[in-house]
């Protein structure tokens, strides 16, 4: 995968397919790979952007703190490089941040936007609280990224994502847990949204439950809010099949209404 030097820094990147932009951002402690089966869903139809997140998986690590609006001006200077003029726009977690901060900011180069296990607030009180040694952070984490089920009955994929996690080097967690700490308070601001917007939520998540969603729902005016069953936060991976469905089915609404399908 190639590498370009975007904002003063190194960013890892994938394009795949053809047709209209679909550009994907992951969460903290995760990289691009977290994309994987959305890649070989939609590259089918979409021409998909995933990217590592400064500091994760193979961009490069910056020399001091960053912030979210330093990731939103990463994801601006990728779009200007790769000549991107509008896409379709989607994140997960932190990723969902920095979607909806991008949206915000740059909402003529977003045509509609899907947040995954996003909240617009503050980090919940619960999460705020777990410590940012690695090894705490991977036993905090074990227990709310996934539904208890899926953790249950799926030893091998959970037995991967620590893998992935403790492959992410422990200057780059620190970071990115202070800077997801320190995100703006963008709740005030979601009326201001006003591309068609999808939110999509597990319902056992337990980092932003549904809930969190529902609120958001109410003050995106043209949003929709669609919760997976037995699903936990990492909804993308757990339940890819649902979680593809429902985007899909959701763009696809969103061509047919505005440009008649093509």
């Amino acid at each position: 995968m190639p590498r370009k030097r975007v904002n003063n820094i190194e960013i890892n990147y994938r394009v795949a397919g053809k047709g209209r932009y679909l550009t994907l951002v992951h969460g903290a402690h995760f990289d691009l790979t977290t994309w994987e089966p959305q890649v070989a869903y939609f590259s089918k139809r979409y021409r998909v952007v995933t990217y590592d997140l400064r500091g994760h998986g193979k961009s490069e690590m910056p020399k001091g703190p960053y912030s979210i609006d330093d990731c939103v001006e990463d994801l601006y200077r990728l779009f200007q490089y790769l000549g991107i003029q509008r896409s379709y726009l989607g994140g997960l977690s932190m990723g969902g941040n920095i979607s909806l901060s991008f949206t915000l900011k740059h909402s003529e180069r977003v045509d509609t936007l899907i947040l995954a296990g996003t909240n617009s607030g503050a980090v919940r009180k619960e999460i705020r609280q777990v410590g940012v040694d690695k090894r705490t952070l991977l036993e905090a984490y074990k227990g709310m990224l996934y539904s208890t089920s899926f953790s249950k009955h799926h030893p091998d994929q959970i037995a991967n994502w620590e893998k992935r996690f403790l492959a992410n080097p422990t200057e780059g967690l620190i970071k990115a847990v202070k800077a997801n700490l320190d995100r703006p308070d963008l709740t005030s601001r979601l009326s201001e949204i006003k591309k068609r917007t999808l939110i999509v939520v597990g319902a056992e998540d337990a980092v932003t439950p549904p809930q969190v969603s529902e609120a958001m729902g109410t003050r995106i005016s043209h949003s929709e809010v669609r919760v997976i069953p037995d699903c936990g936060h990492i909804c993308n991976e757990e339940q890819p099949g649902a979680f593809n469905s429902v985007v899909e089915e959701f763009l696809q609404r969103v061509r047919d209404e505005f440009d008649g399908g093509t």
